[in-house]
């Protein structure tokens, strides 16, 4: 089974689909390969990606997210949960297949408890509008700013 999630490209990376990597074979050690007859998607907006990269896979939805109204149930999809309830919605299902996003977990993967609160406020934009300008606003205004970019374990 292939496990996909969105990679932006060689030089960026993003927090929330890198945590794809780590938190399911955490889960799942050493479960995943490179055969697309099966894949799964679990973190992420990403199911528009199953109709386009593989449309004769059987797509296992563990978390991942609809894009837009426009995404619809395929005909290869299993479904074990969904993200929330726009993408309920979406694919037509009933209110017991919205869970959350599985992202929820990381505490549980990167346990971290020596950490000690530094911030009272943090704040993450989406990876795609991460900049220096943005940081300099929220950090001006005494929000701690996490730049989606980084490293996994920096963040």
């Amino acid at each position: 089974m292939k496990l996909h999630y969105y990679q932006p490209s060689e030089d960026s990376s993003n927090f929330g689909d890198e945590l794809n990597k780590y938190i399911w074979e955490y889960y799942f050690p050493n479960f995943f390969d490179e055969d697309d007859q099966v894949v799964f998607f679990g973190i992420g907006t990403i199911l528009r990606a199953a109709k386009k990269f593989y449309p004769a896979s059987k797509i296992i939805i563990f978390g991942s997210g609809a894009h837009a109204p426009s995404q619809k149930m395929e005909p290869n999809f299993e479904v074990d949960f969904v993200r929330g309830p726009l993408s309920t919605q979406c694919l037509g299902l009933t209110k017991d297949h919205w869970i959350t996003d599985p992202a929820i977990v990381i505490p549980d993967v990167f346990p971290n408890n020596s950490v000690k609160k530094e911030f009272r406020y943090s704040y993450m934009p989406h990876y795609s509008v991460a900049n220096s300008t943005l940081e300099k606003l929220f950090k001006s205004l005494g929000i701690h700013y996490i730049d989606p970019r980084e490293d996994v374990f920096s963040i």
